[in-house]
């Protein structure tokens, strides 16, 4: 038996969970204090959140992969869950693939490998589409290896969902009836922190039938990047406006309009498209 077959991998169990959390801590140490304080406003704690995680993992879409040696203990685990929004929202068709963490003894056995493909069938499985990871500059080679695709230093992704009932409460403005159900939400994945070494963002397909009708680069140092990314993006087609709900649509200009991006040509356009008038 080979060593990498010696390793197996499984669904975590709460039993794992204080495992897990030494094991990320060390290799994430930042993600400590953000959890303490987290579990802290709920009155709870870390290892008590992880637990309860854990045991609902199928209803809300949060799957946690441990690997196990043959003395039975954990020396790998890895973490997905779905992309969330500024508001709050998580996406139905986006996940999000963190805390790839494989202990040092039992590293280059392709444990690593097995974890992320256990991931992404996971995500096939719940409905995901696509799985982004923020990754450091040193592990492109290996998601390039196994078909993710992986992002420039500094850029972000972008895309557009198909509309949940929550979406018209984000909306800027009142939803007209006759239009409530129709927008959906842009969604960006922007690089992790510099200080966190996430310099770059790597993505893969997990199915042939997206629900995400558009992605595409955008810069995060530019403020509203991936609204003017995204208007960029129609206006090179117009007929690509007719992809996108109507209600998208018009809180896309209105957004870029208030923080006066809008050129004369560019209103123009919403006029011919929107009839909106002069």
């Amino acid at each position: 038996m080979s060593q990498s077959k010696s390793v197996e991998i499984r669904a975590a169990a709460p039993k794992h969970c204080e495992g897990i959390l030494k094991l990320t801590y060390a290799a994430f140490p930042f993600e400590m204090d953000t959890e303490a304080a987290a579990a802290a406003s709920l009155k709870t704690t870390p290892l008590a959140l992880w637990k309860d995680g854990v045991s609902k993992w199928r209803e809300q879409r949060k799957p946690v992969a441990v690997a196990m040696d043959r003395k039975d203990r954990l020396v790998g685990t890895a973490v997905l869950r779905p992309h969330v929004g500024g508001n709050g929202r998580e996406s139905s068709a986006v996940a999000v693939l963190a805390r790839v963490v494989v202990d040092v003894k039992a590293r280059k056995l392709g444990v690593g490998t097995r974890l992320t493909k256990r991931m992404l069938e996971n995500a096939d499985i719940l409905g995901f589409s696509q799985v982004f990871a923020s990754i450091p500059d040193s592990l492109s080679d290996w998601y390039s290896a196994m078909g993710w695709t992986v992002g420039e230093v500094g850029q972000g992704f972008a895309w557009l969902e198909r509309p949940e009932p929550q979406d018209d409460w984000a909306f800027v403005q009142p939803v007209p009836p006759e239009l409530r159900g129709t927008f959906a939400p842009l969604r960006s994945e922007p690089p992790g922190p510099p200080e966190h070494g996430y310099t770059r963002i790597a993505h893969i397909a997990t199915s042939e039938k997206s629900e995400v009708l558009l992605d595409w680069f955008f810069d995060p140092s530019i403020d509203l990047g991936s609204e003017r990314a995204l208007w960029k993006y129609l206006v090179e087609d117009p007929h690509r406006f007719s992809s996108i709900p109507s209600q998208t649509f018009h809180g896309l200009y209105e957004v870029l309009a208030q923080a006066g991006l809008m050129t004369d040509v560019d209103k123009r356009l919403y006029r011919a498209i929107s009839g909106a008038g002069s």
